[in-house]
């Protein structure tokens, strides 16, 4: 990422039209419209704090999902007409669905996490750090 002379690499990316990359290198998208992270525990306080700072230099990135890995719980952020960025919905129920505000996608959370087999000793309430 030029910005910060920094690369990261995100978990999903969604691209509306062709993919832009960065120059000289074929493994950077420099256009993504949504980034989607999976957090666990290693990776959660970078993945909500610096890197959320660093894709935000990217023009075209508009919308920031972060799924957890060790409960259902799901934040998305929109970024607002003013540049601002607002938390749009925190979904902490497999009976919810996610709307991706800059995509027109609708997904449910059930869907989501459809295939995460919970172990118990591992399954914690959503705060706990």
């Amino acid at each position: 990422m030029e910005a910060h002379d920094l690369y990261t690499y995100p978990d999903v990316v969604v691209v509306c039209g062709e993919p832009r990359l960065d120059i000289g290198r074929d493994d950077t998208i420099i256009n993504p419209r949504v980034i989607i992270e999976v957090l666990s525990n290693s990776t959660k306080r970078y993945d909500k704090g610096d890197k959320f700072r660093f894709y935000k230099a990217l023009p075209s990135f508009e919308e920031y999902i972060l799924i957890d890995q060790s409960c259902v719980y799901i934040q998305q952020y929109v970024k607002q007409a003013n540049g601002e960025w607002a938390l749009q919905a925190e979904l902490e129920d497999v009976a919810d669905t996610l709307t991706f505000q800059t995509i027109g996608c609708t997904i449910s959370v059930e869907q989501i996490y459809r295939r995460v087999v919970w172990e118990k000793r591992n399954l914690r309430i959503r705060g706990d750090n």
